[in-house]
């Protein structure tokens, strides 16, 4: 069973490894993600971590974010909601700099602000996709893996934490579709 420090308003009763627990189903990465803190996160060798430094995440998030405003699938979402891109990039370098060093600069609910979003696996795999060809043209490869292992991680959370929010539950390696989605919109229900 997996322990995570992540704590949320939004939590669910999931069966995982054939025992009911509670589990958190937003990231709050004001809380370092360390190996002792998030079991599923891989271990940072430290030669890895030495090469991960605040100009490299801030490469890294403005070239992910200027693909994403561009993007057939993901800009239309992105632009519609984002009106002070600099703002939300700086916030993302702070995003990123905690998930990445540790450096806690981040101090926010990711969750919530996707949540009326209207998103589902797709959309979370685009994003990923964006973000992996994005860290291995920047990046070494190992620090590459790292920053895309974390986003994987990232993505699974939110995406959870939407389906919560909808009132499905995913079972293990389960993803909230479009069709879902669709689902609850036309029946009225809201978030």
């Amino acid at each position: 069973m997996t322990k995570a420090r992540f704590t949320n308003r939004y939590q669910s009763q999931c069966i995982m490894n054939r025992r009911i627990v509670t589990v958190s189903m937003a990231l709050q990465p004001s809380v370092r993600m360390t190996d002792r803190e998030s079991p599923n996160a891989p271990c940072i060798p430290s030669d890895v971590l030495t090469l991960i430094d605040e100009s490299t995440i801030e490469r890294v998030v403005h070239e992910f974010y200027h693909r994403v405003r561009r993007d057939s699938v993901l800009g239309e979402i992105f632009n519609a909601r984002i009106a002070d891109w600099e703002f939300h990039l700086q916030r993302m370098c702070e995003f990123w700099s905690s998930v990445a060093l540790g450096s806690g600069r981040y101090h926010g609910r990711p969750l919530s602000k996707h949540l009326t979003l209207p998103i589902s696996a797709p959309h979370f795999d685009r994003w990923l996709e964006l973000f992996a060809s994005t860290v291995q043209e920047i990046c070494s490869p190992a620090v590459a893996e790292l920053l895309a292992q974390r986003a994987r991680l990232i993505a699974r959370s939110l995406e959870g934490g939407i389906a919560s929010a909808h009132g499905v539950v995913l079972a293990r390696d389960e993803r909230f579709t479009a069709s879902r989605d669709s689902t609850l919109q036309q029946s009225g229900e809201h978030p």
